[in-house]
Formats: structure tokens, C-alpha cells, sequence
């Protein structure tokens, strides 16, 4: 993903930043507009079930990218404490429909996937924030390499988006990496990123929604250590 396509990726997801006033929502408001999700059957989209080897074992995952043949940037989408749910998916499809190539890994695929809880949101919440770092990690690496190797290899690296729970542990899994040409972070926790934006190379774009208690008062932290460390990423309340 060379810096036009960062430049892009951030743009296309910028439109989030109005607010958002929960990351599973089917409709992100933007500056005079509404963005319309792409239907699941959208002629112009392959979207699919998919899955994929990690070493934690079987990845359950959600494909999409345009129907259009040749390689294109890709995107790997990490979901909140919801799971992988249907808003989730329908955002990857609205970044495919931007010319992204995007997988979204389900982190409860051990447990048979979000799916498998059968609408028991109380556990599916618990279960995903007890996903340990390694599993994680291990999940989010596989799911790079499938986006690389099935269409998503265009430019230089891949892209993450992580929503919630899923912000905070994309941008503490690209801490630190070179494989990682971009990170966009909805509302992740400020306390647990903080110590990470030094390590963090890849240009992150960090949402926080201005009147959500959980990130409110660590937001101005998060926004202050960008500034005052000149770091290449963009913080907006």
C-alpha cells in the first residue's frame, strides 16, 4: 500500500468521524451524507464466508472485494466485544466497495465463531474480551496473509481497522511491526494504547467519540502524546 493508498484508506474511513454513536451500526454518519452499506448480495462485490489456518487453529473470517479482476490494497477489519456481527460485515463490504480487498477475521472462531453463540450477546462479549494477545495476534498475522495472497496484495503492506475492543488490540498488534502500511482505530482504550503510539511506524487515524465516558477523559492523553511526539498519526474526538 503505497501512500496514496494510505492517504485513501484514511480518507474512506474518515468518514466515520463525525461520530458513531456505536461501531456495529449499519449507517456511519458523515459531513452531509449518509454512507450506504452494500447489500450482501451487491452484484458488483464477491462477499463470502471464508476460512484460513492460524496456529491457534481454523480462522472463521468474512471476505469482500470488488468482482473487478487484478490486485488491489488490502484491509484486514477486527471486530468489537460483538463479535462478528452482520454491521461488521456490512463495513467490510463498504470498504470493498471502495476498491479494498478485506477479510474480517472472527476471534471466537475456536469457539465455532460468533455464530455459534446463537444471539447470546452477554457471552459473546465475555468470551471475545478473554481472547488472549497471542491468539489475537496469531489470528490477525493469518489474516494478513490470506488478504496478501487472495487479491489483497497491491501496494506495499496491508491496512488494519479495528472497532471498540478490536481498535485497541489492532493498534497493539501494529505496534512495533513493518508489515503494517496503515492502522484505523474506532474508540479503542486509551489507557491500554497509550504506551504503544512510540512504536506504532504505520500512520494510524484514531477515533474517540466525544461523549463516551469509557474514553473521554483518556482521549486528550492519547491526542497530546501524537502531538507532543510529532508521531505520523491523526487523533479525532
Amino acid at each position: 500500500m503505497d501512500s496514496i493508498g494510505r492517504r485513501e484508506l484514511l480518507r474512506c474511513l474518515g468518514i466515520a468521524a463525525a461520530g458513531v454513536s456505536a461501531p456495529w451500526l449499519g449507517l456511519v454518519p458523515s459531513v452531509g451524507a449518509q454512507v450506504q452499506i452494500p447489500s450482501e448480495f451487491d452484484n458488483g462485490l464477491d462477499s463470502i464466508a471464508v476460512a484460513f489456518k492460524a496456529p491457534s487453529g481454523m480462522t472463521l473470517g468474512y471476505w469482500s472485494q470488488p468482482k473487478a479482476a487484478g490486485m488491489r490494497p488490502g484491509i484486514v477489519m477486527l471486530h468489537d466485544v460483538a463479535g462478528l456481527s452482520a454491521g461488521v460485515r456490512g463495513m467490510a463490504r463498504s470498504v470493498a466497495n471502495s476498491g479494498y480487498a478485506v477479510v474480517a477475521p472472527d476471534v471466537l472462531s475456536v469457539q465455532g465463531g460468533t455464530a455459534g453463540f446463537r444471539g447470546n450477546d452477554a457471552e459473546v462479549q465475555k468470551t471475545v474480551a478473554a481472547a488472549t494477545a497471542a491468539t489475537v495476534g496469531q489470528q490477525l498475522s493469518a489474516a494478513l496473509g490470506y488478504v496478501k495472497t487472495h487479491g489483497g496484495g497491491g501496494g506495499k503492506g496491508q491496512g488494519l481497522i479495528g472497532y471498540g475492543w478490536g481498535g485497541t488490540q489492532t493498534m497493539l498488534y501494529a505496534a512495533g511491526r513493518k508489515d503494517v502500511a496503515a492502522c484505523v482505530a474506532f474508540y479503542p482504550d486509551p489507557k491500554l494504547v497509550l504506551p504503544a503510539l512510540a512504536k506504532l511506524t504505520a500512520p494510524t487515524f484514531i477515533v474517540f467519540a466525544g461523549d463516551d465516558p469509557a474514553t473521554k477523559e483518556g482521549a486528550a492523553s492519547v491526542e497530546m502524546a501524537v502531538t507532543s511526539g510529532k508521531l505520523p498519526h491523526v487523533v479525532k474526538v
